[in-house]
């Protein structure tokens, strides 16, 4: 009765088009709906549930991987000695619940900053943002880590997909991304906005192809957003690398196509134009004080490592040798180790030299040659000839050579296609009622080989990806230094992992190691001020030990204060990112001064009247006698222009994909049918 009920009305087709879906379902009709929907679902060489199973396959070992980062003890923070100096700027959106547009001033390191122009940290990441809110800075990093991990993994799956090679190629090379060492290396010195940036990158590189392949709306929107999304992941290596070697590597794809010019090009303007609004709110503020900035550089290129050298570290998993300034590179794994294996490269080899359509092989191996090339130390010293500003800023440009992974595994997928499509070894099994199965022999091997290629990576990356603990002796001291939180607190020199714990408490943060300034502003000086040297004990500001820290006090650096002729008077002051409230002896007159810097868009009210600020470094303003209440406020005009700018390209691009594409021919062949569906 059920099939020729289904016969009758068309089968599948008919269900599909929706022709049995306005009475009221019989239980018969209801059984063939299921049944029509699994079809749906298994139609075609890439069905839905064969593309969630995968992605649930790489989702389960980025969560094996990154299993560490799942202890949410807030104690216990990600390796490395610079995870503090990464993450710093990222504790301003614990304010947003509290005081909402405080956020967009950063009080909490340094004397203060716009909290918008970060260019180390990633404190517009949408991830980091959103982890951050729910976890805060310690466990919402360890997730953007876990996230990251999976991102990577999903961007060299979907780039494989692209490729049209089998589910073991899909499937291997979206796990050796994850697993690989060019991510996990980054985290020697604990920098996970690094390992956010690889991610993404990846992901803007799949896109990219994507587009390549088919420049229709939908790909240009696609790859605008994520480009947009790697603009706000800090550092700027990734970025580096991906606007001037993977971007112009595209020729090899666009070049042979000998029509629809004007249209990708204008599509190419209106993906550029979307990326660059949805990086607004950092673009906008760093555009407005880039004339005060000053940025760490390096103009004689001392940390590249030469492009003879740079792609041994594909191949090199001898840890102490990367401590070493062998082979001309900086002594630090977090910058040099890339770590994924001859296999993975020899494979490479095999997919750049036979197999898939030729334009598509040398699009990734161009990629990946222009990657190495302007990452080593000859690409910023041929830059600086062209902007030698820019190329001086690149002091470490061998940080960027980790997407270069990206194109390389993408052609070991193609070798591993063709070694699937080639071989003609096979084994007949037989399986009692089973039919017999043709099994090949070279595949089980294969298996193997690559499984082997596999464990070598994890082996190297997973002494990186640990925990560790936040130390006793600064934990030890914030009881004490929680006491004053409305003063800046130095901690031990080149102590990184005190910056957390200071931090988090929601304490203030002075001498904080940052590879970027302010032009004619000094540093802040400290109330209190940490040191493990004994000396200190004979400085006369010594205050107390604690756990073997000796702490000074410096009166004279109260966080706010009327100068009065000679003398300071104290005031109370609290402090919430761009709302700073303050409260001074009726009976004291002078110049008020808070230590905070004081750039434009700060204002100040005496007793709920509007006053005038004092030109000058720190907060200032005239405090006559009787004032009580004063009220400092950062209320900049780049933070929210930046903002709406983003949601209008947010707009744009939800507008864009929803408009109705003309045909575009794709610029590549279409892909063959892979061996394994």
């Amino acid at each position: 009765m059920k099939a020729d009920f289904f016969h009758r009305h068309g089968g599948l087709e008919a269900l599909e088009r929706g022709k049995l879906g306005a009475p009221k379902p019989r239980p018969g009709q209801t059984l063939v709906r299921v049944r029509a929907s699994l079809a749906t679902l298994r139609r075609g060489p890439h069905s839905r549930l064969e593309i969630i199973g995968e992605l649930s396959l790489l989702l389960l070992w980025a969560l094996y991987v990154g299993r560490r980062f799942l202890d949410l003890d807030p104690s216990l923070v990600p390796v490395g000695s610079e995870f503090g100096v990464v993450t710093q700027a990222h504790y301003v959106w614990r304010l947003l619940p509290e005081c909402g547009s405080c956020v967009f001033w950063n009080g909490t390191v340094n004397g203060g900053f716009p909290a918008l122009v970060d260019l180390q940290g990633a404190t517009l990441n949408p991830v980091v943002i959103l982890t951050t809110l729910l976890l805060g800075v310690i466990n919402g990093s360890k997730i953007v880590l876990v996230t990251s991990l999976f991102l990577a993994g999903l961007a060299q799956w979907w780039l494989a997909r692209l490729l049209g090679v089998g589910r073991l190629a899909r499937l291997w090379s979206g796990a050796m991304a994850t697993a690989g060492a060019h991510i996990a290396g980054r985290l020697e010195l604990g920098l996970v906005t690094m390992v956010l940036a690889i991610a993404i990158g990846s992901l803007v590189f799949a896109a990219w192809f994507r587009f390549l392949q088919s420049p229709d709306r939908r790909a240009a929107t696609g790859f605008a957003v994520l480009l947009g999304l790697l603009l706000l992941s800090g550092q700027g290596y990734i970025q580096y690398a991906t606007v001037f070697a993977v971007f112009p590597s595209g020729a090899v794809l666009l070049l042979p196509k000998r029509s629809g010019w004007k249209l990708i090009a204008r599509r190419l303007v209106v993906a550029a134009a979307i990326s660059l609004l949805v990086a607004a709110p950092l673009l906008v503020p760093t555009i407005h004080f880039w004339p005060s900035m000053r940025i760490h550089s390096d103009p004689y290129f001392s940390g590249g490592q030469p492009l003879e050298y740079l792609p041994l570290n594909l191949v090199i998993r001898d840890i102490p040798f990367f401590f070493t300034p062998t082979l001309q590179r900086v002594a630090s794994p977090a910058v040099s180790l890339l770590y994924i294996g001859w296999i993975p490269v020899l494979l490479a080899v095999v997919g750049a030299t036979v197999g898939a359509p030729k334009s598509r092989r040398n699009f990734l191996l161009v990629s990946a040659l222009m990657i190495f090339l302007l990452t080593s130390a000859e690409g910023p010293r041929a830059l600086s000839r062209i902007i030698p500003d820019l190329a001086a800023m690149l002091r470490y440009p061998s940080l960027g050579t980790a997407i270069a992974v990206t194109p390389l595994l993408g052609l070991s997928a193609l070798g591993i296609e063709r070694i699937v499509r080639s071989e003609k070894i096979r084994v007949a099994v037989a399986s009692g009622s089973w039919k017999t199965a043709a099994i090949r022999l070279w595949q089980v091997l294969l298996f193997v080989v690559l499984l082997q290629a596999l464990r070598s990576a994890y082996g190297v990356s997973r002494q990186y990806l640990q925990t560790q603990r936040v130390p006793d002796v600064s934990t030890e001291s914030l009881p004490f230094l929680s006491r004053s939180p409305g003063q800046w607190i130095a901690p031990p020199d080149l102590d990184y992992l005190w910056y957390p714990a200071v931090q988090s408490r929601g304490l203030m943060l002075a001498s904080a190691f940052r590879p970027w300034g302010w032009i004619n502003h000094g540093p802040v000086e400290p109330y209190y001020e940490g040191s493990y040297l004994a000396d200190t004990m004979a400085h006369p500001d010594y205050l107390l030990s604690i756990a073997g820290v000796h702490w000074m006090l410096h009166r004279e650096n109260q966080f706010a204060f009327i100068r009065a002729g000679p003398r300071q008077v104290p005031c109370n002051a609290r402090a919430r990112g761009g709302s700073i409230d303050v409260e001074c002896p009726p009976d004291a007159s002078g110049i008020l001064v808070v230590q905070e810097n004081a750039w434009s868009g700060w204002t100040v009210s005496r007793d709920g009247q509007p006053a005038e600020l004092i030109t000058g470094q720190w907060l200032a303003t005239r405090a006559p006698a009787g004032a009580l209440r004063y009220e400092f406020r950062y209320r900049p005009w780049d933070a929210p222009l930046g903002l709406t700018l983003a949601g209008l390209g947010i707009v744009i691009a939800a507008w864009n994909v929803r408009r109705k594409d003309k045909v575009v021919a794709p610029n590549l062949a279409k892909s063959p049918p892979s061996a394994e569906g």
